[in-house]
């Protein structure tokens, strides 16, 4: 089996109906569920960043890394930079 590769012929069908459904958005509804798409991934960039840079960041400001775990508190407070995408996904969307 091709890594990557669709395991069931269900898995496979599934993805081609969310793809139909994509497909049959119009433009400013893919470019709102585009940019929706890219706050999700770089909101969990940003906290896998933190996770691996913690240490040296403790390093260079001579502090324990236990001290600095509330920065990931203050990373979760710049998520909320996502609601007025989901303000626009609500506005421009096409639900029902």
């Amino acid at each position: 089996m091709v890594q990557g590769s669709p395991r069931t012929h269900g898995e496979a069908s599934e993805f081609v109906g969310i793809l139909r459904v994509v497909m049959e958005l119009d433009r400013q509804q893919r470019q709102t569920l585009t940019w929706a798409g890219l706050a999700v991934v770089l909101t969990a960039f940003d906290g896998s960043v933190l996770v691996l840079a913690l240490p040296a960041i403790a390093t260079d400001f001579h502090a324990r890394t236990p001290d600095l775990t509330n920065l990931g508190s203050v990373l979760a407070l710049g998520a909320l930079g996502a609601l007025p995408l989901a303000m626009l996904a609500d506005r421009f969307g096409g639900g029902g």
